[in-house]
């Protein structure tokens, strides 16, 4: 798990087994993948109505949604230093929810929302 100082306030639903395998994998490789196209990246729309902007622990996976999706998407690297700095403040920040392994945008491993505006990974809410 990523260390952030403070305790961990994690509610797990029936993804939670998928989620903690995600950030046990962003933690070990210390990236986390996204998809884009020239235009950006693809935000499907969460069960709580909210964007959400989807992100992936291995470059394989993210190219399999990156395929699903149109072949003008590819599979990018996000160092998890950033992705924890600035992606998730801003995502944040914009009312993003954070989704992990979203395929065809209609299912997903687990989203998150941050409690703590986005900085630290390890605060979350799993749902």
């Amino acid at each position: 798990m990523l260390k952030s100082g403070r305790s961990r306030r994690i509610q797990v639903s029936t993804s939670g087994a998928q989620a903690a395998a995600f950030f046990r994998e962003i933690a070990r490789t210390r990236t986390v993948w996204w998809v884009r196209d020239d235009d950006g990246s693809p935000t499907p729309v969460s069960s709580s109505g909210q964007p959400a902007f989807p992100y992936w622990s291995s470059k394989t996976r993210a190219q399999h949604a990156a395929q699903l999706w149109g072949h003008q998407f590819r599979a990018v690297p996000m160092p998890l230093d950033h992705w924890r700095s600035a992606a998730l403040p801003d995502l944040a920040k914009d009312n993003f929810r954070v989704g992990m392994g979203l395929l065809h945008g209609l299912s997903s491993t687990g989203e998150m929302r941050t409690t703590d505006g986005g900085s630290k990974a390890g605060h979350c809410v799993i749902s």
